[in-house]
């Protein structure tokens, strides 16, 4: 006996939600799955006093640090940031990753 699937129509699927992360300080941190997300996170999630890191020439996620106002970010904060921008780039495996 043969059976016949009826596929649906393709839905068009919600884009999944950058990658989010906690700072030991509770400072949130997001990260851009791609270049639509990256484009996304800087363009129209990120505001005015929120830090964003990435890698420095070479290709990787975006990575905002969300400040939520505070006037100031806790340098292990901005470390676990730079961590986390090298570790979803193209250089995950060098040493030594540059990040702005």
């Amino acid at each position: 006996m043969i059976l016949f699937v009826k596929r649906q129509k393709n839905k068009k699927e919600k884009p999944l939600p950058p990658l989010e992360f906690v700072s030991s300080d509770g400072f949130r941190i997001l990260v851009g799955r791609n270049n639509i997300q990256n484009d996304m996170l800087t363009l129209k999630m990120s505001r005015s006093r929120d830090l964003w890191l990435h890698t420095k020439n070479i290709p990787g996620s975006h990575t905002i640090i969300r400040t939520e106002g505070k006037s100031e970010v806790p340098d292990q904060t901005i470390l676990e940031a730079a961590r986390i921008a090298a570790y979803y780039s193209k250089g995950r495996v060098g040493s030594q990753v540059p990040v702005d």
